[in-house]
């Protein structure tokens, strides 16, 4: 809980940070606050498939825009740390993107991914590497609703690492994966949105394991 506040509290500042520096820069802002509510299941290639309870993951999210062009950032942690049925794991996950708008309705990515987690063992997890894809948006056709669907994609292109407890020894893997998310953002205002999707991650650790999250997404966005 104590991570959720913080995460909450860092989100206010920027936002009051960010009103006052738009108000002398001709650039578009977007600052969010943005939760993951999903499962993590890991499925090692030898034996059957361990899945946790299903558990929060908050926080902030920023974009700037000039012209056609777009850079921002998102960082999500667990609130509650999962809990499998012999461990538990806090995880954190940190998103950059770069973008151009190759039309009012899509948009191509270019990124870097960075994941960390330490299970209750001590067992330490990390991956980290270049990410390519794709944002997508259309207005449902019912100007009363103020409703459009999103769907945005990517490829992720990752290293990881693994670090028992207590050694010095890191074993690396090569992770080929893939995101998507789908669903609906509701313009409650001008300048405030809100988003409600579905979310789906799936990291291939060559020769070890499959890192699946999933689950439901809710968002607030303001535009400075």
């Amino acid at each position: 809980m104590k991570r959720g506040l913080l995460i909450i509290g860092a989100t206010f500042f920027m936002m009051f940070f960010l009103y006052g520096y738009t108000r002398a820069e001709d650039f578009g802002f977007n600052l969010g606050l943005r939760t993951w509510y999903n499962s993590w299941e890991i499925a090692p290639e030898t034996v059957s498939s361990n899945k946790s309870d299903d558990t929060f993951m908050l926080g902030p999210n920023f974009k700037v825009s000039y012209g056609k062009f777009f850079a921002g950032a998102s960082f999500l942690a667990t609130v509650e740390d999962y809990k499998f049925s012999t461990s538990t794991w806090p995880r954190y996950d940190l998103d950059a993107m770069l973008g151009y708008m190759v039309h009012p309705r899509i948009s191509l990515i270019a990124g870097w991914k960075y994941i960390r987690g330490t299970e209750n063992t001590g067992l330490k997890h990390s991956a980290y590497g270049p990410t390519a894809g794709f944002a997508f948006n259309y207005p449902i056709p019912i100007e009363a609703l103020n409703l459009s669907f999103y769907l945005n994609g990517a490829f992720l292109f990752l290293e990881g690492d693994l670090t028992p407890s207590g050694s010095a020894i890191t074993s690396s893997y090569d992770i080929i994966g893939y995101s998507g998310e789908g669903g609906l953002v509701y313009t409650a205002i001008d300048n405030l949105s809100i988003s409600l999707g579905y979310k789906y991650q799936n990291l291939d650790w060559r020769h070890l394991a499959t890192d699946i999250l999933s689950g439901v997404t809710l968002g607030v966005n303001y535009a400075f």
